[in-house]
């Protein structure tokens, strides 16, 4: 059976059972932690993957990885413990990204990044600006991350679905020193 569809069942039931259950913002908080790690520590994959480490241990580590503290819910380890006992661990990262695709959806949302030079320059009114221009250009609802980035040099980088606004100093030098070298 395909992946894609095996997972995205998967996403189906975890985003039913966290609706039932009036956790599905905290298990698409969890869920987008959980993502980002898997795919920044391979080595997180291997351990889920790997037959020497009990399901109980397998458990713990996925909870930990999701962020799960003072606000646990009961979606995620329930969902967890059927995912290990189906033995379908290793579909993980495809089921937590295909819940944020479905959860997106379903409320409305779009993802973007507002990349900057410095702390400093995020201000609370460029990010504002930002917001409303993804929401009048998407017709939804923006969850904005921002991150630094001193190799831009200065001014931003935005990036939402598939569309890019590079307005960073170094993108602006990178397309005059292009212009320079064509006009010889």
């Amino acid at each position: 059976m395909d992946l894609g569809i095996v997972s995205t069942r998967y996403a189906k039931a975890l985003l039913q059972l966290a609706v039932d259950l009036g956790e599905d913002r905290l298990v698409y908080d969890q869920t987008q932690h959980l993502a980002r790690l898997l795919i920044k520590l391979p080595s997180l994959s291997q351990t889920l993957a790997n037959p020497v480490v009990s399901d109980e241990q397998k458990l713990k580590l996925v909870l930990s990885a999701a962020g799960q503290g003072a606000q646990a819910g009961k979606a995620l380890p329930r969902f967890i413990d059927l995912v290990l006992r189906h033995k379908r661990i290793e579909l993980l990262t495809f089921i937590v990204h295909s819940y944020g695709t479905l959860y997106r959806r379903r409320e409305n949302l779009i993802e973007g990044e507002l990349i900057v030079a410095s702390d400093e320059a995020a201000t609370d009114e460029l990010i504002n600006r930002m917001k409303t221009l993804v929401t009048q250009r998407t017709q939804k609802e923006v969850n904005f991350r921002v991150t630094t980035d001193e190799a831009i040099g200065g001014g931003f980088i935005l990036q939402y679905g598939t569309y890019r606004l590079d307005a960073s100093v170094r993108s602006r030098f990178r397309n005059f020193h292009k212009e320079l070298v064509e006009a010889r």
